[in-house]
């Protein structure tokens, strides 16, 4: 299965979570490409938007590979892969620290003056629109349950089996379109994956206020 771009696809992923409907769930999506795919969909559910930031920790020598995430209030390690690639611990330290200041600044533009939204209690339907390491999903799931999440459902147009079995075991149920058997990267089930920026995650989520 491949899709048009991120608008199709999160149409797509909210026909598969019609279900969830009825538990009056919240649409979280992750920043930034899981924004556009969650927009649609909370618009299919006609459920409340909202966007989380999440930064990954790349490997030393493969930025682009990620051993661990920060969210807001939470961060997750793959302590196995850090072992693997005998990462320096001062080094997953430092970015930490460095990938924590980066995610202040973007919640900061993300929501300006507006609260995020009151999850406590809720049925959370996280949203991105693809899963690879999983890296980010384990560090958002992490957070939504600080902030009092009751029931966590991670939704993906499209994921692999090694971000699959990482994210499982700390949500409650996980919804996804398609799982290639080749899967190498996510931008092979999109003819556009063009990046998305601030402006349009913001613009997102001023369409959705009030």
């Amino acid at each position: 299965m491949v899709f048009e771009d991120r608008v199709q696809a999160g149409r797509r992923l909210g026909e598969a979570l019609q279900p969830w409907r009825r538990h009056a769930p919240v649409v979280i999506g992750l920043e930034r490409g899981g924004a556009v795919v969650a927009a649609e969909v909370a618009r299919v559910l006609a459920a409340p938007f909202d966007v989380l930031a999440c930064r990954e920790i790349g490997a030393p020598r493969n930025p682009g590979y990620a051993i661990g995430a920060v969210a807001p209030g939470a961060t997750w390690v793959d302590e196995a892969m850090v072992h693997l690639l005998d990462v320096p611990r001062e080094y997953v330290a430092r970015s930490i620290g460095t990938e924590g200041q980066e995610l202040e600044r973007r919640e900061s533009r993300l929501h300006g003056r507006r609260r995020p939204l009151e999850l406590a209690g809720r049925t959370v339907l996280l949203v991105d629109d693809g899963l690879a390491t999983g890296a980010t999903a384990r560090a958002a799931a992490a957070s939504l349950r600080r902030q009092g999440a009751r029931r966590i459902v991670f939704a993906t147009p499209v994921a692999g089996p090694g971000g699959l079995a990482r994210i499982r075991p700390v949500v409650d149920d996980v919804v996804v379109l398609t799982i290639p058997w080749n899967f190498h990267a996510v931008g092979q089930a999109y003819h556009d994956f063009a990046l998305v920026g601030e402006e349009q995650v913001t613009g997102l989520l001023e369409a959705t206020a009030g």
